[in-house]
């Protein structure tokens, strides 16, 4: 949105609405503007040289070397694999996924009381669903087989996937 045309807005928000109330929004665009103006003036090509070091970490993490292993949400696209077992003890594990298409990272972890938890880019989604954590010998993963999971009782996913890393050495 350019400066221009948040200006306008300021004075129609001044205009037909209470100066009791301002609209916070709007004055957050103005600020970001204003900042953005001044970031190009002290360092012209700035935006340009975020927005490419931005999109090289997004490339570099969705190529990222994963684990062949793949989760199958309904509900949220993407084409998700696990790159790494990020978390573990001996009650809990949780593995990072990316989807291969954009470069997000979401978060699939359980516990042996059943908890499963899926932090997605957007969402928070959980269920408890005994047997979901396991772990036998020096293998320890998360087996899910269209698994129910909600986000504050409206908004449900489905998660199917079968993961399993070897336990770290202490």
């Amino acid at each position: 949105m350019s400066f221009r045309d948040l200006l306008k807005r300021q004075v129609e928000n001044l205009v037909s609405t209470d100066r009791d109330q301002p609209n916070v929004s709007l004055e957050q665009d103005l600020q970001n503007q204003f900042d953005s103006a001044l970031t190009n003036t002290i360092d012209p090509g700035h935006e340009q040289r975020e927005a490419a070091r931005e999109a090289a970490a997004i490339e570099r993490t969705r190529t990222q070397p994963g684990l062949g292993q793949f989760v199958t949400i309904t509900g949220i696209a993407g084409n998700w694999e696990a790159v790494e077992m990020s978390y573990w003890d001996e009650t809990s594990n949780a593995f990072i996924l990316v989807d291969r298409r954009t470069g997000e990272t979401a978060q699939l972890a359980a516990v042996d009381d059943g908890t499963v938890i899926l932090d997605s880019p957007r969402d928070q989604h959980g269920a408890t669903i005994p047997g979901a954590f396991w772990r036998v010998g020096n293998r320890t993963g998360i087996r899910l087989s269209g698994a129910q999971l909600g986000a504050d009782g409206t908004r449900f996913v489905n998660v199917t996937c079968e993961l399993s890393a070897e336990v770290p050495a202490d």
